[in-house]
């Protein structure tokens, strides 16, 4: 509840449920753990407008990863992950009025969903991810509504990746 609020939006995920909202706060919330949205549960942010600055989600350092550093590319490297493997689940999530921040390109990506149908991505900043901001695989009426998308990608004599990654989509 607004008067006695979880201290970490991960918390917040823990006992959240199908059709539950979760209001994050004006503030910067550096998360310890990646943020694994349940089928269902929409995340607001506070404000509005593009990124709606008043609400910005990072990584804990120890969460912070490198390509450099070798290895192969990991959807669950993501900071915020609503994914589940098949069959398509019908999500009616909104994910809306906040920033997800890569710290200076130290963590590998921001937003990832899979398998998911019917979510909305309003208002929301992504940059600064060392791979991609955002990749949506496997969705079915997807809406990226105001969004920002800047300043994430990566690029070796293997593949490449951008701010944006739209695969296996409809819209």
């Amino acid at each position: 509840s607004q008067g006695n609020p979880y201290r970490t939006i991960v918390k917040a995920l823990s006992v959240a449920t199908a059709g539950k909202s979760i209001r994050v706060g004006p503030g910067t919330f550096i998360e310890t753990s990646y943020l694994i949205v349940p089928v269902g549960v929409s995340i607001y942010g506070s404000g509005s407008g593009v990124g709606a600055g008043a609400t910005i989600i990072r990584a804990h350092s120890s969460l912070y990863d490198s390509y450099s550093q070798g290895g192969s590319f990991k959807f669950e490297k993501f900071l915020m992950q609503a994914a589940n493997n098949a069959p398509i689940a019908t999500s009616n999530q909104v994910f809306k009025n906040f920033t997800l921040d890569g710290v200076s390109r130290q963590t590998r990506g921001g937003f990832y969903t899979n398998y998911r149908r019917g979510f909305t991505l309003e208002n929301v900043h992504i940059f600064n991810f060392q791979g991609t901001g955002a990749w949506c695989l496997h969705g079915e009426d997807i809406v990226l509504r105001q969004c920002e998308f800047s300043d994430s990608g990566w690029a070796s004599n293997s593949f490449a990746l951008g701010n944006i990654n739209l695969n296996y989509c409809k819209y």
